[in-house]
């Protein structure tokens, strides 16, 4: 019986340690997705050709990528682990439930009820978790998208300012090329 409990004990410590890992790779993700739309924001003010800020975007969305796979092993190692640990407990338990020990049956079946209360609220929470994930994939793709889409269009075509008065007032900022040189073909 104590070797239950025992064991009752560590998967629930197993349990908070997963959420805990969760909690980092959600601050993780949160900090990554934050630098990176600071860094699309900037976008839309300052020049996009800058190898520099290129070399940023990607750097970003490779950690995001990473950050996210990363996520989905743990997340998935964990459940494994939790249910395999879960039907080991169960089948202990349906083991000792055959001793015909009435207390102890009783007792084992309390424990194995609010066993299976915490484990369907860390499947709740992990389904959560899983919604979180997959709705900051869909808005980093978005971003992902808008960014590709404003890199393609950069200076395919001639400033019609700079094409009349020879200057415009965006300067550097201008996603139109000015002079024959700057164009992308």
């Amino acid at each position: 019986m104590e070797d239950i409990c025992k064991h009752l004990m560590e998967l629930e410590a197993k349990v908070k340690t997963l959420s805990s890992e969760n909690s980092v790779l959600k601050h993780q993700l949160s900090e990554a997705n934050q630098k990176l739309e600071t860094q699309s924001q900037s976008m839309d003010t300052e020049s996009v050709s800058s190898t520099k800020s290129t070399m940023d975007i990607n750097y970003y969305k490779d950690k995001c990528k990473k950050l996210e796979e990363e996520a989905k092993i743990r997340k998935a190692t964990k459940i494994a682990d939790l249910r395999k640990e879960l039907k080991e407990k169960n089948e202990t338990i349906e083991k000792l439930m055959k001793k015909d020990d009435v207390v102890n049956y009783a007792k084992l079946e309390e424990q194995k009820e609010t066993l299976m209360k915490v484990l369907k609220q860390r499947s709740e929470k992990i389904q959560i978790l899983q919604n979180i994930i997959d709705h900051k994939e869909s808005v980093l793709s978005n971003k992902n998208r808008i960014i590709d889409m404003k890199k393609a269009k950069q200076k395919t075509q001639l400033c019609i300012h700079w094409t009349k008065t020879g200057c415009c007032s965006r300067g550097d900022k201008c996603w139109f090329a000015h002079g024959e040189e700057q164009l992308i073909r």
